[in-house]
C-alpha cells in the first residue's frame, strides 16, 4: 500500500492536480491507528457531533489525535444506522433475494433496495457467515483439507480469495480455524496457567485492554477472543467477578427495563461488571424461567421491547418495593417506595438538622444520610413530618391571612412565608392545595348526599339527555360533577325508574346493535339507544346473548400466535391486522378478541411474544 502511495506521490509531482488531489484523499483515508473504538470514545464522539455538528477535523484534532477523519466519519455513520446486531431469519431472506437480483458483492445496492437499515459492512458479514445457503457446517474431509493446503500455499492468509476459488461452501472464519488446525498452530482449549496470566497482564498493561489481536501475538497459543475473555472474567481488578448479590441483580433488572439488550450501556451503569456478565445473567435467567420452550428462541430474534418485558416481570417477582431512579448527576440508585419506617424517619429528622444552613436545607447531603431514598422523597417527607408533628394546625386566623397573601402574592410560596414567620413556604403551600383552594373554588362539587330534589333532577335529565352526564351536570345540576350524577344513577336511580323487563332491554340492545354493525359497533352509541344502560353493560350484556365469550383452547391460542406474528410485519395489512387475523382464523372471532386474547398472552409470564 504505502509502496504504491510512494509511487503515486513521485507521479503526481509531473502530473496533474487532479493526481495530487486522489493521492491526498488516499492519505486521508489511511487509518493511524487499528485499536478498536472504546465505548468512552463512542460517547464522546455522539456528543461532539450533537453540540458541534460534523466537524470531523476539529474533533480529531481537540479529542481523538489517533483517529482519522474518515475514521471519525465512518464510526458516526456506524453509531447512527437504524439497526445494529446480527440480521434475523426475515432478513437473512431478503438478503438472498438481493444476491439473487444484483450477484455477491454489490452490497450497496443489496443495502438500498432490501435492507435499508443494515449497513454494507454488516450485509457482507451476514452473507457470508449466515445468508449463503449453500454454506456447509459438516465435518472438514480429507479432500477440503487437501483444497485448504493448497489455499493456504498460493494465499497464504488472504481467506476469503481461499473461500472464492477453492472452498466456496466454507465460511472464511471456519477456514481460519482449520489452517491452524492444519498447521498446528490452534488455540489451547486447556485452563490458563499462572505463568500465561502473569503474561497476558504484562501485554495489558503494555497495550491496552483494546488491541487483542496484538496481544494475542504475545500469548502462544490463545486466540484473541481467549485474551480478552480471561481479561474480562478473572483479571481485570476493576470487576467483581464474582456472585452478583440482591441490589446488584435489582439493579440490572432496572436497567434492562431502560436500556434493553444494550448490555454496554447496561454495564456503564452497574460499576464492576463488564457487558459479558450482564449478558450471561440475562440469557441464563431467560432460558432457566422459559424452561425447554427457550430452546427454539434465537437470541437474536429477541428484541430490546421483549427484554424490557420480561426484566419488569423479573423486578416484579424480586421486590415491589424498591425502583430504580436515575438522579441528576446521572447516577443510578434503588429508591424505596411506600412508607417510612421509624428509623428512616429518625435519620431524616437528624441529617436535616445538621445539614440545615443560612440558604435552607443541603438535600443531596440529607439523601446520602438516609438510604435508598432520593432527595424529593426526603424533602418532601421532612416537610411532612414537620407539618404533622412540630406545627399545630391551621387556625381559621392563619387560614384568612394565607387567602388575603394568594390573593396579593398568587401561588409564590417564598413571598408568601416571609409574612407567615411561623409557617414554611411548603406547608402554606400544602395547606392551600389540599384545603382552602377546594374551599374557595366556585367550580367545586358537593360532596354531601343527594337531596330528594337533586335525584328528581337527575331523573329528569337522564330521560332528557340520556347517558349524556355531562350536559345532565351543567342543565340540571350544575354543583354536582357529571361522574358523581353518574355513580349515583347507576347506584340507585335506574333502580328506581328502570321501568323496563329484562327481555324489552335485550330487545332494544339487539336493535342498536344490528343498527350499527355495518360500519362496526360503537357501544356509545347503542347505549344511546338502550335505556338506564352504559355502553359497557351494553357490550357485556351483547356478548353473553351472542355466546361470543367462547373458550379459546390450546390449539386456538398456537393459530392465533402464528398468524399473528406472519402478518404484523406485513404493510399491506397495517391499520387492519386484527380483522385479518380474525378472517383468517375463522370460526366467527372478532378483532377485538383476537387483539385481546393476543395482549392477554403477551402478558403471560412464559410467553416471548409482546403486545403490538
Amino acid at each position: 500500500m504505502f509502496v504504491f502511495l510512494r509511487h503515486s506521490c513521485n507521479s503526481a509531482r509531473k502530473s496533474t492536480p487532479q493526481g495530487i488531489v486522489l493521492v491526498t484523499k488516499c492519505l486521508k483515508h489511511i487509518s493511524k491507528s487499528a485499536i478498536k473504538w472504546t465505548p468512552a470514545e463512542d460517547e464522546s464522539l455522539l456528543k461532539f457531533v450533537k453540540t458541534n455538528g460534523r466537524k470531523w477535523t476539529s474533533f480529531t484534532n481537540h479529542f481523538a489525535p489517533h483517529r482519522t477523519t474518515y475514521e471519525c466519519w465512518q464510526r458516526f455513520d456506524h453509531l447512527n444506522s437504524a439497526k445494529q446486531g446480527p440480521l434475523n431469519s426475515s432478513e437473512i431472506e431478503k438478503l438472498r433475494e438481493g444476491v439473487a437480483e444484483f450477484g455477491v458483492g454489490n452490497w450497496a445496492d443489496i443495502g438500498k433496495k432490501y435492507l435499508p437499515n443494515r449497513q454494507s459492512s454488516a450485509v457482507c458479514n451476514a452473507w457470508y457467515y449466515k445468508g449463503n445457503p449453500e454454506i456447509e457446517k459438516t465435518k472438514w474431509t480429507e479432500s477440503e483439507d487437501d483444497l485448504l493446503r493448497k489455499g493456504f500455499t498460493k494465499y497464504g492468509t488472504a481467506y476469503s480469495k481461499i473461500a472464492k476459488e477453492f472452498l466456496p461452501h466454507r465460511t472464511r472464519q471456519s477456514i481460519r480455524y482449520r489452517i491452524s488446525v492444519i498447521t498446528g498452530e490452534s488455540p489451547k482449549t486447556e485452563s490458563w496457567t499462572p505463568e500465561e496470566q502473569q503474561l497476558l497482564l504484562r501485554q495489558v498493561i503494555m497495550f491496552g485492554a483494546s488491541n487483542w489481536a496484538k496481544i494475542a501475538k504475545s500469548v502462544p497459543g490463545r486466540s484473541s477472543y481467549d485474551c480478552q475473555r480471561m481479561w474480562i472474567r478473572k483479571l481485570n481488578p476493576s470487576l467483581h467477578n464474582g456472585e452478583w448479590n440482591e441490589k446488584e441483580i435489582r439493579t440490572f433488572w432496572q436497567l434492562v427495563i431502560e436500556f434493553g439488550k444494550d448490555w454496554h450501556g447496561i454495564s456503564r451503569s452497574l460499576p464492576g461488571r463488564s457487558n459479558f456478565e450482564c449478558y450471561n445473567l440475562f440469557w441464563a435467567t431467560y432460558r432457566k424461567d422459559l424452561g425447554p420452550e427457550s430452546r427454539d428462541i434465537s437470541k437474536c430474534e429477541i428484541s430490546n421491547e421483549e427484554a424490557s418485558a420480561f426484566a419488569a416481570h423479573k423486578i416484579e417477582e424480586i421486590d415491589p418495593h424498591y425502583r430504580l431512579t436515575r438522579l441528576n448527576d446521572n447516577t443510578v440508585i434503588h429508591a424505596k417506595v411506600g412508607k417510612w419506617s421509624t428509623e428512616e424517619l429518625s435519620l431524616l429528622m437528624k441529617a436535616a438538622e445538621q445539614y440545615k444552613n443560612g440558604r435552607g436545607i443541603d438535600w443531596d447531603q440529607v439523601r446520602m444520610a438516609v438510604p435508598n431514598r432520593t432527595r424529593q422523597q426526603c424533602a418532601s417527607q421532612y416537610y411532612y413530618q414537620l407539618q404533622k408533628k412540630k406545627l399545630p394546625d391551621f387556625t381559621q386566623e392563619e387560614d384568612e391571612t394565607l387567602m388575603d397573601l394568594i390573593a396579593k402574592h398568587g401561588e409564590q410560596w417564598d413571598a408568601i412565608a416571609a409574612e407567615m414567620p411561623e409557617r414554611t413556604k411548603d406547608t402554606c403551600r400544602l395547606r392551600w392545595k389540599h384545603s382552602l383552594q377546594k374551599q374557595t373554588d366556585t367550580n367545586d362539587r358537593k360532596r354531601r348526599s343527594f337531596s330528594e330534589e337533586e335525584k328528581d333532577l337527575i331523573k329528569q335529565g337522564v330521560s332528557m339527555f340520556g347517558n349524556d352526564w355531562e350536559a345532565i351536570s351543567n342543565t340540571y345540576i350544575p354543583g354536582r360533577s357529571p361522574s358523581s350524577c353518574r355513580n349515583w344513577w347507576y347506584k340507585h336511580g335506574q333502580e328506581e325508574e328502570r321501568g323496563y323487563t329484562t327481555a324489552e332491554l335485550d330487545h332494544f340492545l339487539e336493535i342498536a346493535v344490528k343498527s350499527q354493525k355495518a360500519a362496526g359497533v360503537n357501544w356509545n352509541k347503542v347505549a344511546s339507544m338502550v335505556p338506564h344502560r352504559s355502553a359497557e353493560q351494553c357490550r357485556r350484556r351483547w356478548r353473553s346473548l351472542s355466546g361470543e365469550r367462547r373458550h379459546w383452547s390450546d390449539v386456538a391460542d398456537s393459530e392465533l400466535l402464528e398468524i399473528t406474528l406472519k402478518l404484523k410485519g406485513n404493510p399491506a395489512y397495517k391499520g387492519k391486522l386484527w380483522q385479518s387475523v380474525a378472517e383468517e382464523l375463522g370460526g366467527d372471532r372478532t378483532a377485538d378478541e383476537c387483539a385481546s386474547r393476543y395482549h392477554n398472552l403477551a402478558k403471560s409470564r412464559a410467553s416471548r411474544y409482546l403486545t403490538i
